[in-house]
């Protein structure tokens, strides 16, 4: 584990968000030195659950994934050439 944060530091170039990560780095650690795989899996599941409530300009910030909508998982994963999304406004013929 040290040495991936070893490699990794230099990778976040901003000092703000080091230390963010860092805090849940430390965090991370203490869940699973106390409770292992199920403090790592609930410490997890905390940290999906805050990301899900988070707004960005009134935006979900894990949009398209919460909340869920079917019709925005086409785009989920791998996103779709322009002219074939549901997003364009233009009719195919390009009029």
């Amino acid at each position: 584990m040290v040495h991936a944060y070893v490699v990794t530091a230099p990778v976040i170039p901003n000092y703000n968000m080091s230390i963010s990560i860092r805090l849940i780095r430390f965090l991370f650690m203490g869940a699973a030195a106390s409770f292992g795989i199920y403090g790592l899996t609930i410490g997890f599941l905390l940290l999906i659950v805050h990301l899900c409530s988070l707004q960005s300009l009134g935006v979900p910030y894990m949009r398209p994934y919460a909340p869920y909508s079917k019709k925005e998982q086409v785009d989920g994963m791998f996103r779709s050439p322009y002219w074939s999304s549901s997003r364009n406004k233009r009719s195919k013929d390009g009029v």
